[in-house]
């Protein structure tokens, strides 16, 4: 039987207050299983380069407070349905006429200035049983 080794993608380091796990790596979260092995530490870091097809974009937003947690766990939602393989409407209710103003910045570019999907509408929105204003199909 072959020794398991961890991928060179993984920028991993080892955590000492874990009590599952020995090494996780920094970019994509991946651990080793205790007892068990290197789990999928030993498949390509899926957050390592970009691949052919794939664009690495870096986004800053400035918003309140208030709704950093609900923004970071649509976020967190998006990237877990993705790697599970599962498809979902996820929803996210924006109070514009309140205090929800986020400003964004796309590589350094205002998010205004750059090239975005078209939203779906209306009946379009119902076909996919989504219950929203606006729909942006990933799918």
């Amino acid at each position: 039987m072959s020794e398991q080794k961890i991928h060179p993608s993984h920028k991993t380091r080892t955590a000492f207050d874990a009590s599952t796990y020995d090494i996780f790596c920094e970019q994509c979260g991946c651990t080793d299983q205790v007892p068990g092995g290197l789990g999928k530490l030993v498949d390509p870091c899926p957050a390592a380069e970009t691949r052919k097809g794939h664009t690495k974009i870096t986004i800053e937003c400035e918003m309140k407070d208030r709704w950093v947690p609900q923004f970071l766990a649509l976020l967190q939602r998006m990237q877990f349905m993705g790697n599970m393989g599962s498809s979902r409407t996820l929803g996210f209710y924006a109070d514009g006429d309140g205090d929800f103003r986020p400003k964004f910045t796309v590589d350094g570019k205002n998010i205004k200035d750059m090239e975005t999907a078209n939203p779906v509408y209306d009946d379009d929105c119902r076909s996919k049983n989504a219950i929203c204003d606006v729909f942006y199909d990933a799918g």
